[in-house]
């Protein structure tokens, strides 16, 4: 019988599979941590208010009720993800959430809570906040609203990271712009945060509508090489007739979504119940305004239109007018009032 051979192939055959891989988060900006007694590390442009170093190891804010840690300008709109890791330590016996910790990021002249109240512990812990996707160029602000000199929370170190972005994107510093308030002739200002992720080309600012001729820009464009960084312009009204006025604002960039936000205002001609045949001394110091009074006297801050906005009852010297939308208003001490121009 004849033998018959047979020969077999053998393929190996090697299956090629993509995964996705997850990104991996990276700091925005640097870590805030504190090594040694009043030398931050990190990004030094944090604004540290109120929040003495008065302990033995050296490497905590002592956070009171009137204490803020605020972060410098920061894009988020070039991450995706974006988290605030905080690490955190009580100190005191804790009674009536004194160990809260509240943390805000800028709504351009407000601020608006991330999330819910963090509780510390007594032994050092990091506890997490999610700011998400967000458009926006803004701040980050952490306090300790019920705490004491004795009762309270540390903050040890501050990390926000996020997962970087690849589409083309314009962010700026507020959700809607401030109404505007000036008399005819008179002129008042905001300023505008804008910040661009992955552009390819300038920014275009325009102003447009049947009442833009009483608007203007300090700019129209933002070059390509400065229009992923974070820039500053300002928009002026100055009314040249009564009523109310609006405009509508477009930034937009090639590749990205534009943003169009609408700019109101309001306006009247002066008489002679704004005008002040006296003075308030007034003065104005790192951009805040200050006028000067008696201890105990009641001032108050009153809108173009009568409405009252705002009594401050005074200290004896200079006292400040903490009031933050632009505008003109009337200021009244006694039988003196006098007209006062806020710019912010």
């Amino acid at each position: 019988m004849k033998k018959r051979f047979y020969t077999f192939a053998i393929f190996a055959i090697t299956a090629c599979c993509t995964y996705a891989v997850a990104a991996t988060p990276e700091l925005i900006i640097p870590k805030l941590y504190l090594p040694s007694r009043n030398t931050p590390s990190g990004d030094t442009n944090w604004s540290l208010q109120n929040a003495p170093i008065n302990n033995t190891t050296n490497d905590y804010w002592k956070m009171l009720s009137t204490s803020a840690l605020t972060s410098p300008v920061i894009n988020f709109g070039t991450y995706n993800d974006a988290v605030i890791s905080l690490s955190l330590q009580s100190f005191g016996t804790i009674s009536n959430h004194s160990d809260d910790i509240a943390v805000y990021i800028s709504n351009g002249t407000s601020w608006t809570q991330l999330g819910t109240t963090l509780h510390t512990t007594s032994t050092s812990g990091i506890q997490q906040l999610s700011i998400g996707n967000i458009n926006r160029v803004g701040r980050i602000k952490i306090t300790a609203p019920k705490a004491t000199n004795t009762v309270g929370a540390r903050v040890i170190s501050v990390e926000i990271k996020g997962i970087p972005s690849t589409a083309s994107a314009i962010s700026i510093n507020s959700d809607s712009i401030p109404a505007f308030s000036a008399l005819v002739g008179d002129s008042v200002f905001h300023k505008l945060i804008i910040a661009g992720a992955n552009l390819k080309g300038k920014i275009k600012i325009q102003l447009t509508g049947q009442d833009s001729a009483q608007f203007s820009l300090s700019v129209d464009s933002i070059t390509t090489m400065n229009a992923n960084m974070v820039n500053e312009i300002v928009i002026k009204f100055k009314p040249t007739s009564e009523g109310k006025k609006q405009s509508t604002l477009t930034i937009s960039s090639e590749g990205a979504v534009t943003l169009t936000k609408m700019v109101k205002a309001s306006t009247q001609i002066a008489t002679l119940n704004t005008t002040s045949f006296e003075r308030i001394q007034i003065k104005e110091e790192n951009g805040l305004l200050y006028f000067k009074a008696d201890e105990g006297e009641t001032a108050q801050l009153f809108g173009m239109n009568g409405q009252l906005l705002k009594t401050i009852v005074t200290i004896d010297g200079w006292n400040e007018l903490n009031w933050d939308q632009a505008g003109v208003y009337l200021l009244r001490n006694g039988k003196v009032i006098q007209k006062v121009l806020i710019n912010n």
